[in-house]
């Protein structure tokens, strides 16, 4: 056998590992020491002992591997079933303010214009409360409007109603046509009573078919005249031109509108 180098000492190791120590006690030194052993029988047998753990070795099955499971493996974890999320708060938006409709007013309807009636516009002569003396004549002159839907024809009259007559025809013929929407004068010679005090005749026009209409919403009211008499002072000198309104003047063609100051 060739011996193998560089295991001397691996020999010797193992050699006195696994030699068996002697529990005898040391020999004395009297005691003779057995002769060494030779290099070769100690190379020898350490081969011999490293083929044989070798071959010890090489007989053993090759072990089977085996997969140990991890130790650390996590448990599954089982998720509780998801809960249903509460419903996020809506607030409910605020009912409408009622509005009411507005109440179905109907257009007005027309008041119908009536086909009869007077608007009083100012008195052209004789004022109410003119002082007048006894027994003077004198004409009274009203400024009428049309305000009614019908003309007023000269077939119209202006016609004493009630109250003081004081001397003036019952009827005068409207001087001329009037229609809706213009304006006339009329006018009634009268004579002032021969007594002091307060007088007033009321008048109104007459249609052609004999239907009186004067002033007022419903044109039933009457236009007026309205004097004072004067108690006569002998002493009091006579004003002509003060009273020459108030004096009916008249020719040989017929009465004279001589007022220079009516208007």
């Amino acid at each position: 056998m060739k011996p193998i180098h560089g295991a001397p000492e691996a020999a010797c190791n193992r050699a006195s590992c696994h030699r068996p120590q002697s529990t005898t006690a040391p020999t004395s030194p009297e005691t003779a020491l057995p002769a060494p052993a030779s290099p070769d029988a100690i190379y020898t047998s350490v081969a011999e002992t490293v083929i044989a753990e070798v071959t010890q070795a090489s007989n053993q099955p090759t072990p089977t591997f085996t997969q140990i499971p991890p130790t650390n493996v996590f448990p599954t974890i089982t998720l509780a079933p998801s809960s249903t999320p509460i419903p996020t708060f809506t607030p409910v938006p605020p009912l409408p303010t009622y509005t009411p409709l507005p109440t179905y007013t109907p257009y007005p309807t027309a008041t119908p214009v009536p086909c009869l009636q007077v608007l009083f516009v100012k008195d052209v002569s004789i004022p109410d409360g003119t002082g007048l003396i006894a027994n003077e004549a004198f004409v009274k002159t009203w400024r009428l409007k049309n305000i009614g839907s019908c003309t007023w024809t000269t077939a119209y009259d202006l016609v004493f109603m009630n109250g003081d007559r004081m001397g003036g025809k019952s009827a005068i013929s409207m001087p001329q046509a009037v229609a809706p929407g213009q304006t006339v004068d009329v006018s009634v010679g009268l004579t002032a009573p021969d007594k002091p005090g307060i007088y007033q005749g009321n008048w109104q026009l007459r249609s052609a078919d004999g239907k009186t209409f004067g002033i007022g919403d419903l044109a039933n009211k009457s236009f007026w005249v309205k004097i004072t008499v004067l108690e006569m002072d002998y002493n009091q000198i006579f004003n002509f031109v003060i009273a020459a309104c108030r004096a009916k003047w008249t020719s040989g063609t017929g009465t004279l509108p001589f007022c220079p100051n009516c208007d």
